[in-house]
């Protein structure tokens, strides 16, 4: 299996250099620990589905990471980091699918 390779977006660039230095080192570590060489990076994370199909969402304490993960070029490619809060604000609409024993629960987020 090869390793994945992580990129990240102009955005998502900006965010984590306005970023408390405390908070950038411990999303860093974590990035570091669970995305940087795995064979499987969606063992950590949900999937996105609706108008954000293909992304996925990690939650890193109080702070989210969004990323597209990218097969055919073996690369994740963070689109998005920052508080929950802040994160709701941007005005994000996704819709993540949760599974519960034997059913499908769809949980929506649609923010204002």
């Amino acid at each position: 299996m090869t390793s994945y390779n992580i990129d990240f977006e102009c955005g998502a660039q900006k965010s984590f250099k306005k970023m408390n230095p405390q908070q950038a080192r411990i999303i860093m570590s974590w990035i570091k620990k669970n995305l940087v060489g795995t064979d499987d990076p969606r063992r950590h994370g949900k999937g996105l589905v609706s108008n954000r199909s293909g992304e996925w969402r990690y939650h890193i304490g109080d702070y989210r990471l969004i990323i597209d993960i990218q097969d055919e070029k073996v690369v994740i490619l963070i689109l998005e980091i920052g508080h929950r809060r802040d994160i709701r604000k941007s005005g994000i609409q996704y819709t993540t699918v949760r599974r519960s024993k034997s059913r499908q629960i769809v949980l929506s987020h649609h923010l204002n």
